[in-house]
């Protein structure tokens, strides 16, 4: 079939779209040079198409995180994988390559008769400019007709509680026998990072014995002791403490500041140049450090002395490396 033919719209798809208020293609975007700008024209159309379907809609809820540039940037370095995307972009035809054609030829061509899912290991600049089309579902994204109003998509805490709760096996992750290799261990951590985005959003919109819940599941299935808390894991701090479960709080917070610590300790000794080698490691143990003590800061006043105190003490250390 010929490039400029594949993305006319059949009848049922003409059909489709005026019975829902939206048009559809009449030429080949990517001839046009538009691709992007056309896709993103062609998905708020079929936006009141997707609309009855929502049915999950969030509260704009008052969880803010806390932590300066250095400590986020530390964060997206832990977490392995994560949600959110690159903004929309205009490409020329010679910009697009075959995976890109066959995402937009699936799409296309699927008239919302099956669901179109990315996985959340999927980088970002697979994602074609659409995050705002993305529903997190669990290990997954869906693509939905309707556009959220934030560049992350939204989340169905239904269906991910279900899926996180009730239907995903977590293959024996908390058997401290367990081995579990630099590449395991990652993954590990993304389905982690999973439950952080669930629990917090079921905290936005109030479910928050279901975010209690959720965030015990976690620390069950997916413990320290065979996939390490660091600052990834501060999130989850909050979280308990947001709960109301203070001692938990309490305890996950002297489990990771400890480990950050003695990581600490250990690169003080080193000389100058070994320190420079080691700089990302500094640099994440000391934003583990900063975050603990921003959350301190609003719900225990001696943890956050402790922290203050450790940032001051380690802060020549940060200043050695740049």
């Amino acid at each position: 079939m010929l490039l400029n033919e594949r993305h006319q719209a059949t009848n049922d798809q003409q059909r489709h779209a005026e019975g829902h208020g939206g048009g559809h293609r009449q030429q080949n975007p990517l001839l046009a040079g538009e691709y992007h700008a056309v896709q993103q024209q062609s998905f708020d159309q079929l936006q009141s198409a997707g609309a009855q379907h929502h049915g999950d809609g969030h509260k704009e809820g008052e969880l803010r995180r806390h932590g300066t540039g250095g400590a986020q940037q530390a964060g997206a370095q832990d977490g392995g994988t994560g949600a959110g995307g690159a903004g929309n972009k205009t490409q020329t035809l010679e910009q697009i390559n075959s995976r890109e054609l066959a995402t937009d030829e699936m799409i296309a061509q699927n008239n919302w008769e099956r669901p179109i899912y990315f996985a959340v290991t999927v980088g970002s600049e697979m994602h074609l400019g659409m995050t705002r089309h993305f529903q997190l579902e669990g290990l997954a994204y869906r693509l939905v007709p309707y556009k959220e109003t934030t560049k992350e998509g939204t989340i169905s805490t239904r269906i991910m509680y279900d899926n996180m709760m009730n239907k995903f096996a977590f293959g024996g992750i908390n058997n401290p026998t367990i081995y579990l290799d630099e590449n395991s261990e990652r993954m590990c951590r993304a389905h982690r990072q999973m439950f952080d985005m669930l629990i917090e959003q079921l905290i936005k919109e109030g479910e928050f014995e279901k975010a209690k819940k959720a965030l015990d599941y976690c620390m069950e299935q997916i413990p320290g002791t065979t996939v390490r808390h660091n600052y990834s894991s501060t999130s989850f701090v909050q979280y308990y403490y947001l709960l109301g479960e203070k001692e938990k709080a309490q305890q996950l917070s002297d489990l990771i500041g400890r480990a950050a610590e003695d990581n600490l300790r250990y690169l003080s000794t080193l000389t100058i140049q070994q320190q420079r080698s080691a700089a990302d490691e500094i640099t994440r143990n000391l934003a583990s450090i900063q975050r603990l003590g921003l959350i301190a800061e609003k719900f225990n006043a001696d943890d956050y002395l402790k922290y203050y105190e450790l940032m001051r003490t380690y802060t020549q250390l940060y200043n050695s490396i740049q």
